[in-house]
C-alpha cells in the first residue's frame, strides 16, 4: 500500500508541473501564490515530499483547478494491472 500511496503523490506533481507548464507558472510564483516556503513547494512538485491535503487545496486554487479534478487526473494516467 505504501508504494500505491506514493506514486499517486508522484502522479499528482507531475499533474501540478503539467499544470504549470500550460500556465507558464514557475515554483517561484505558485510559492508566493499559495504561501507554501519555496523549499517545501520544490521538494512536493518534484515528487520527492508528498503534498497535505491543505496544499493540494491551495495549490488547486492557485492553478483554477478543483481537487477533485486534479485527483481524478492522475487516475486516467494509471495502467491496468497484468
Amino acid at each position: 500500500m505504501p508504494n500505491e500511496l506514493n506514486m499517486r503523490s508522484v502522479k499528482v506533481a507531475a499533474e501540478i508541473r503539467a499544470e504549470m507548464a500550460r500556465q507558464k507558472m514557475s515554483v517561484n510564483s505558485l510559492s508566493e501564490a499559495v504561501g507554501i516556503p519555496l523549499s517545501t513547494l520544490r521538494r512536493s512538485v518534484n515528487g520527492t515530499r508528498s503534498f497535505t491535503l491543505d496544499e493540494l487545496h491551495a495549490v488547486g486554487e492557485a492553478l483554477g483547478l478543483r481537487l477533485s479534478v486534479l485527483v481524478s487526473k492522475t487516475k486516467n494516467h494509471e495502467q491496468p494491472a497484468a
